[in-house]
């Protein structure tokens, strides 16, 4: 597994600089005393003009060379002499059979009439597929392992497949087999490479009415997805008339790319009905970078709250708001990562007004022995711990203060910070709304819309939720609970089973 990963990282490099390996075979990939993988054999490849596409086929005569290695050879290539990256996706698929069998390749060339991915296919058709398996590997043994050597074949099987413009390319092999290192082959599925063509149909060519949402790192476009084409068993399939939403990255900047990759890395390993899901990312062969989410279609929490047009929520969706956030935060510190920029914006409502937390460009994973991660401050001031603006040290107790300022804006339905029209002064809300807190006027502090008033529950409620927001945003740090402790606390609060009286 280790080895063909390591192979699909070197192709996916040179077809990413315009070249064309053109003798892909198991004798040109060495191993190092670690068995990591080092593709040698570059006499034969090919530079593409820079003016042509990474996947632009050309028409040559075959290679002497080359014809010694025929069952690595890309048939098209042998019958029509067409050569583009995807002949590397042929070999590719030709060496990974190799991994898994340990003698396909040699076999075929005992047989006259079938090609090697005819075979292959047969025997996973008929499931039969242990037949040509290397026992060796514990498939056997462990349904697991089966389970991937499976997927693995039919990996093998479309990056044989026929004509060639139906394989996938090296990028997207990389991702379905990074896929399976993580034993995620199954939720992997779904996550694709999309084509940037597909992608401006989807937007209408990025219309500025499809503009969900803008902000530091870019735009968020509505689109409409149309699958222009599947790859069959392995990267799923997307309905056509998909609702996405899109990101995408105001340039290719070190900054950018590295919130493009994060995003990537933690909504690939993290799944929880509380998170945006991501369903793929654009190719790197066009020059900008594109996120694919799923399409969340009530908006943000900052919108609904702040919104002058749009119906106030009442306090109890506010309440159930609340509490999916912080089982969503929950969820990502027992996974060992700080969100690092939790905001009423970040905070999206589906058609049931249940949240999806999202936005993971700025987030940073805590091991387990560290009580904190030094980085330069990054996120949105009015919502950031001034602990770790003064400090530079970010911990799990960083979006916990966020998360207090977000309590505040549920229960006020003002903004984290605003400018005092009469003296011209910054107020932000955590400083406002304690201030409000310890001279026991509450109610200045609370939304009188949302029956605070006139419902003896609601107030009891609303006080309990304040008391706690002004726990998330105490200093030092340790004063604050952790997010498990305010998750409980706020499940407490709504059975009524949990007064402000009681937390402590």
């Amino acid at each position: 597994m280790e080895i063909a990963i390591d192979i699909a990282n070197a192709l996916s490099y040179l077809h990413k600089h315009g070249i064309i390996h053109h003798n892909i075979n198991s004798s040109n990939i060495l191993l190092d005393k670690n068995m990591c993988a080092k593709v040698a054999g570059l006499h034969l490849s090919r530079k593409l003009p820079e003016d042509v596409s990474v996947n632009a086929t050309s028409i040559v005569s075959i290679s002497s060379d080359l014809a010694k290695n025929c069952v690595y050879i890309d048939p098209e290539y042998v019958s029509h002499g067409r050569v583009s990256t995807k002949n590397d996706v042929y070999s590719f698929g030709v060496v990974l059979c190799d991994l898994i069998s340990s003698k396909l390749a040699k076999y075929w060339e005992g047989c006259d009439r079938e090609s090697i991915a005819a075979l292959l296919g047969r025997n996973i058709e008929n499931q039969a597929l242990d037949k040509v398996l290397d026992p060796r590997t514990g498939f056997q043994s462990d349904h697991k392992i089966m389970q991937v050597m499976t997927a693995m074949a039919e990996l093998a099987l479309n990056c044989m497949g026929f004509p060639q413009e139906l394989r996938p390319n090296m990028e997207q092999v990389l991702d379905i087999l990074n896929g399976k290192r993580l034993e995620r082959y199954k939720t992997i599925e779904a996550f694709r490479i999309f084509d940037y063509a597909d992608l401006r149909k989807a937007t209408m060519q990025f219309r500025p009415d499809r503009i969900l949402g803008e902000g530091g790192f870019g735009s968020v476009f509505y689109g409409m997805y149309i699958c222009s084409f599947g790859l069959p068993l392995i990267l799923g399939k997307l309905q056509d008339g998909l609702e996405v939403a899109i990101k995408r990255f105001h340039n290719m900047r070190q900054n950018s790319l590295k919130q493009f990759m994060n995003e990537i890395e933690i909504l690939r390993l993290l799944h929880h009905r509380n998170l945006v899901s991501l369903y793929g990312r654009s190719s790197f062969e066009h020059n900008e970078l594109f996120l694919v989410y799923e399409y969340v279609p009530n908006g943000t929490v900052s919108r609904h709250i702040h919104g002058g047009k749009i119906e106030k929520l009442p306090w109890l969706t506010r309440l159930n708001i609340a509490i999916e956030t912080a089982t969503a935060l929950a969820y990502l510190h027992d996974s060992g990562i700080i969100h690092r920029d939790v905001k009423g914006s970040n905070i999206l409502l589906d058609e049931n007004f249940s949240v999806k937390v999202a936005d993971f460009g700025l987030s940073r994973s805590q091991p387990d022995y560290v009580t904190h991660v030094s980085t330069a401050p990054a996120g949105t001031n009015a919502y950031m711990d001034p602990e770790y603006f003064q400090t530079g040290r970010v911990s799990y107790r960083s979006d916990v203060y966020s998360f207090g300022v977000v309590l505040f804006e549920l229960i006020s339905s003002k903004p984290a910070f605003w400018r005092d029209v009469p003296h011209g002064e910054a107020v932000g809300l955590p400083k406002f709304a304690i201030i409000k807190l310890l001279n026991n006027t509450l109610k200045e502090l609370v939304d009188p819309d949302i029956g605070y008033d006139s419902d003896k529950d609601v107030t009891e409620m609303v006080t309990a939720v304040a008391e706690l927001a002004f726990q998330c945003v105490q200093s030092p740090k340790e004063l604050r609970p952790s997010m498990k402790q305010v998750l409980e606390t706020l499940e407490g609060i709504k059975k009524g089973t949990w007064g402000f009286n009681q937390i402590t």
